[in-house]
């Protein structure tokens, strides 16, 4: 198989990037975008980028055909000429981007569509990160060059926080005053943690507008924004910090339950001993009364042997007579999630009509409900808590962008999702899942699903799911929502595509090949992470979480085990927590992928004397004990 399909999914190579300075203010060019934009250490603006969005809401892919950079120590220039083209849509840009030496940038995009289509969005899209911004005022002014001192949100907020922008100024940090002018159309900003993304964003068109709108062929947009830092004697002065990790031992968290959705295929033996092997807390099983065989579906998940989480979806008029099919089966019912199928969140009445026969039925059950999309659902509209156990919502970084970095990015935002829900769960559990790393479904789409061309993977699925960087991003996700104290997580599926391990009705393309005999590197270090669920979970802070993070684990003994992730391409040598003894760690790495997937169990294990620094290989997850 391809080293690149092994490290990340795709024989295409990573974008490179170009590090650039405009006067006091760094940042980095990738694509035909600018990423970074900082102030020493202080991080202004994560992004500033323009997209095309379908009238499902797809992104349309760039491609740049001409380029040219020119740079030097405080200044530069970039001029570039790219095509946006997918289906029927095909639009030509001329884009200009001017770094001065007092600290401005200008961005300046012309696009004419070269024939008719149909889009939501079209233009820039500003991305403000949270760290900086959170909490913090921000003046914004409208349309008719009037000025609203507001603050970015702390909370995940369910609505847009500003409309109406043609400028913003803010402060990311002590001595530093930022501000962006918008010439080109009207500007407002949503909470992208609502679709855990790590990140404020200001774009355009504002959604009060109709949409979709259709763009006529030979039609030009044109667009600017100015961006400007001022600093003064109080800003941060840039700071040389080691690549290290730190333990905060105050901030401790128990182990969450971790289950497992059953895949809709059918488990051979094989198949079966690893779902067991895993040791998993349960399978989630979905069941739609009017499609499923419910007996028929019950018998394949009770193959294993495990505890069930079931996810009952409802119509309106719906009652409860099958639930005596369920009835065989209740001391295997560990959870069950109410879900209508007429509504994107669970809502009151369907408590009152639903709990009471089920509490009757399944007293040994605990009940939830919530939402199976994004937790922007839940938000919106929220799901009374007190007549259940838990509240649910499931999660996946692919709601805006599917590139590395970004993915990486929203891994923080999980804490923030979990921690906003909190706030009206009213005490009571919170279960995340099923995180997967594409939409299960588009409820914003207004056509059907195109099948995918002969050999090629349908949308829902990311080759990434068989990857190191996969695994690694596995690990972060559990990282920050152990550490933010959920109840449960689900993951991915049992087998295929969007498995753990492959299946033979489901076969990856030619350069996969030797996979359908093995697991994916996810399946190893789920397993891996599940060995320490009697121990308690202690914070690991990564002085680089966009490059290596981590999840420190603590048995009653007192021991620490420590898994690692490299987020990039890169090795990386980093420093362990002080007072961390262990001396002996093993690596999923692109050396041995091949030996880690297809004999899980055999790791070559290092041992020596007590380990202070440690070279993660690129995408690589390492263990420490």
């Amino acid at each position: 198989m391809h080293p690149l399909i092994q490290l990340y999914g795709s024989t295409s190579p990573l974008p490179e990037s170009v590090q650039l300075r405009a006067g006091k203010i760094e940042l980095l060019y990738e694509s035909g975008f600018l990423r970074y934009i900082k102030s020493g250490e202080t991080e202004i603006l994560r992004m500033i980028n323009y997209r095309i969005r379908d009238e499902n809401w797809n992104t349309i892919p760039m491609t740049i055909i001409v380029e040219k950079i020119d740079h030097d120590e405080a200044s530069f220039n970039i001029q570039y000429t790219a095509l946006c083209h997918q289906g029927n849509i095909q639009m030509q840009w001329n884009c200009r981007i001017r770094g001065r030496e007092d600290s401005t940038i200008t961005f300046d995009i012309e696009g004419e569509a070269l024939q008719p289509f149909k889009r939501n969005r079209l233009g820039f899209t500003v991305l403000h990160p949270i760290e900086t911004c959170s909490g913090n005022e921000c003046i914004i002014t409208h349309d008719e060059n009037t000025k609203e001192t507001l603050s970015f949100p702390e909370n995940i907020s369910p609505h847009q926080p500003f409309l109406d922008i043609v400028g913003m100024e803010w402060k990311p940090a002590e001595g530093i005053e930022a501000e962006l002018k918008f010439e080109g159309d009207i500007f407002e900003t949503e909470d992208q943690r609502n679709w855990s993304d790590a990140s404020f964003k200001t774009y355009c068109t504002p959604l009060s507008k109709p949409f979709p709108v259709l763009v006529e062929k030979g039609e030009v947009i044109r667009q600017t924004i100015r961006f400007s830092v001022n600093l003064s004697e109080s800003a941060p002065k840039p700071v040389k910090r080691k690549l290290a990790f730190t333990l905060d031992r105050e901030m401790v968290t128990a182990f969450p339950k971790v289950g497992v959705p059953l895949s809709d295929l059918t488990h051979n033996t094989q198949q079966i001993q690893w779902i067991k092997d895993l040791q998993i807390d349960f399978l989630r099983v979905e069941i739609d009364p009017k499609g499923t065989d419910i007996p028929v579906l019950m018998r394949e998940a009770l193959k294993a042997n495990l505890p069930l989480e079931l996810v009952l979806f409802f119509e309106k008029d719906s009652y409860t007579r099958f639930f005596d099919q369920l009835l065989p089966f209740r001391e295997y019912i560990k959870h069950i999630i109410i879900l209508p199928s007429y509504e994107s969140s669970t809502d009151a009445d369907l408590i009152a009509r639903i709990v009471p026969f089920l509490q009757t039925m399944f007293p040994k059950s605990k009940i939830g409900g919530g939402t199976d999309a994004f937790f922007t659902e839940l938000n919106r509209k929220r799901t009374p808590a007190d007549a259940l156990d838990f509240l649910s919502f499931s999660l996946n970084p692919q709601a805006h962008a599917s590139d590395i970095a970004t993915m990486t990015e929203n891994l923080a935002a999980q804490a923030d999702v979990v921690k906003s829900c909190a706030r009206f769960a009213k005490g009571k559990g919170i279960h995340v899942g099923p995180v997967t790393f594409k939409m299960r479904k588009n409820r914003n789409s207004t056509s059907s699903p195109v099948n995918p061309r002969p050999g090629a993977l349908p949308e829902d699925v990311d080759p990434r799911q068989l990857s190191l960087y996969g695994a690694a991003w596995t690990l972060g996700s559990f990282k920050y929502l152990a550490e933010s104290n959920v109840d449960a997580i689900t993951y991915y599926e049992t087998c295929g595509w969007k498995g753990l391990f492959p299946h033979p009705e489901q076969r990856w393309p030619q350069n996969f090949l030797f996979l359908q005999h093995g697991v994916y590197p996810i399946y190893t270090l789920l397993k891996e992470i599940l060995r320490h669920k009697e121990s308690r979970i202690i914070k690991l802070i990564s002085s680089e979480p966009l490059t290596f993070d981590g999840i420190a684990f603590a048995d009653h003994r007192g021991n620490h085990t420590i898994f690692l992730a490299n987020y990039t391409p890169n090795k990386q040598t980093v420093l362990l927590p002080a007072g961390f003894k262990g001396t002996s760690y093993w690596s999923m790495n692109n050396a041995n992928f091949a030996e880690m997937t297809l004999n899980p169990e055999k790791k070559r294990l290092y041992t020596g004397k007590m380990i202070v620094n440690i070279e993660l290989q690129p995408f690589s997850v390492t263990v420490l004990g």
